[in-house]
Parts: C-alpha cells; structure tokens; sequence
C-alpha cells in the first residue's frame, strides 16, 4: 500500500452508514468531533491526525504509532501492521481489545513503468460506497495522548489490482464485518480470523489512474482526483507494458455514491 488516503466527506457522515436507523440528532453527538480536527482531505500521509471509528464513537489520532521497542530504536513510527504478525508481539495486544475502522473513499498505490517514472492510482469500492480500511489504535477512545500514541492500518499481501505492484494493500471489511471487528465482545482468536479471512476481494474494488500531484504531500484539494491518461492497469504490473497500451484513456472518474 503507498502509504496515502483520501476521506472526502465530514466523520458524520461514515458514522451514520454504521448506525443504521438512528436519527441524525443522535448521530452527530457521538460521532462529530472538534471541527478543526475532523475535516475532509484528499491526501492524507502518515503523521496526521485523522478520523477513527470506535464501536461507540470515535476521535482524531495521529496516523504512525510508535511500539516501545520501536522508540528504543529511534526508528519512525509505524503506519501498518502487516497482517501475518497480527497475533505476534504488540499487535496482538492492540487487537484484543484496541480495533478501529479507518473510514475513507479511496487509497492511493504508486506503480512505475518499465522507464522507471511513477504513476499513481485510486482504487475504491466498485459499488461506490465507503472503504472500511480495519485498523489498531493504541489510543482508547477517552485515553490521554502521547508523543508515542496513533493508529495503524492493517495491511495484507496484495493479490491483484494495482496494489499487486507493490507487496501489500490495505484489510477492507464490508459494513457488517466492520461492525463485528469493532464489537468489543469479539474474542482475540475471532477478530485475528476475521482479519485473515474476511477481508473483500480484489474484484470488489476499482481504480483509475490519478494526477501526479498526489504525490505532493502539501496539495490537498480535489484536484488530486482528477483523472490522468491511462495505459491499462496490468501493462503496468510486473513490466508488462505494452506498445499498445501507451496512451490509453483513462476511465471515468466515478461519481461519489450515497453512504450505504
């Protein structure tokens, strides 16, 4: 996974397609954070703080967290667990009782072509609906913040897509297993299956190429969404492009869909 997101709308919004049937006024209260912490962007990296679901609410946390082997190390902060260390070491202890849903439209992967030059892509859900990205967060939902403290997004190995140009891309639930991972009451070894097992498909997802200027970690508007002009997608991967494929359009960039 490159390690970039995009969340386009306001926290509220993810929210409510969690809680089903609950009237707007009782939504907001739970899942509305500080204004100036919960803000859409188009082009979220590693450091920042952004929006995490909880079961019963949520909060903005810092996107990296550091392990305390990680700061005796001096290293960076981490911004994912890969999936087979999920049960090992200090993810098995976030993942017993600290999982979170990282809400969001899209993530970015970063592909280069046979002449070495990068070219980044968008991959979202087919349906058009929310991207449930499963995440740790050694944050409690009421817990005080430290310099050490954030979230990180569990990533497995890619199998398709643009993703399989890199080694990994990120866990994404559908809106039934992202409640069930953050149901408090969903044992280790279950929620360490449901990780392993029940992520979607690679055919549930989407993708089209991107402007460059995603990878300008300042430019966060919407213009980092706007389509650029495509080879196909496999002639990327592995360097299999072809002759052929130069200079093919890219597809339509798809409408944003309601939350459900």
């Amino acid at each position: 996974m490159y390690g970039r997101y995009a969340r386009t709308q306001f926290g509220a919004a993810y929210a409510a397609a969690l809680t089903p049937g609950l009237p707007d006024d009782e939504v907001e209260p739970l899942f509305d954070p500080a204004p100036y912490d919960d803000a859409p962007s188009w082009n979220i990296i590693p450091g920042c703080r952004q929006l995490i679901l909880y079961r019963e609410s949520s909060r903005c946390v810092r996107w990296g967290y550091l392990p305390p082997w990680a700061a005796a190390l001096k290293i960076r902060p981490l911004s994912h667990a890969r999936l087979e260390r999920l049960s090992t070491g200090v993810w098995s202890g976030l993942l017993a009782d600290r999982r979170v849903i990282i809400p969001c439209d899209h993530w970015y992967e970063s592909i280069r072509d046979d002449d070495g030059a990068p070219h980044s892509f968008a991959v979202r859900r087919a349906n058009g609906g929310p991207v449930w990205m499963a995440g740790l967060s050694s944050m409690l939902l009421h817990g005080e913040e430290d310099a050490e403290s954030g979230f990180v997004v569990v990533s497995s190995a890619a199998d398709g897509g643009p993703a399989a140009a890199g080694n990994s891309r990120p866990v994404v639930f559908s809106l039934g297993m992202a409640k069930a991972w953050l149901d408090p009451h969903t044992p280790l070894e279950q929620a360490n299956c449901f990780a392993q097992e029940a992520g979607l498909p690679v055919d549930a997802f989407e993708w089209h190429r991107v402007s460059s200027r995603v990878r300008t970690r300042y430019v966060d508007d919407a213009s980092v969404m706007e389509p650029d002009r495509e080879p196909s997608i496999a002639s990327f991967i592995r360097g299999t492009r072809t002759p052929e494929s130069r200079g093919a359009l890219a597809r339509a960039t798809p409408q944003p869909a309601p939350l459900v």
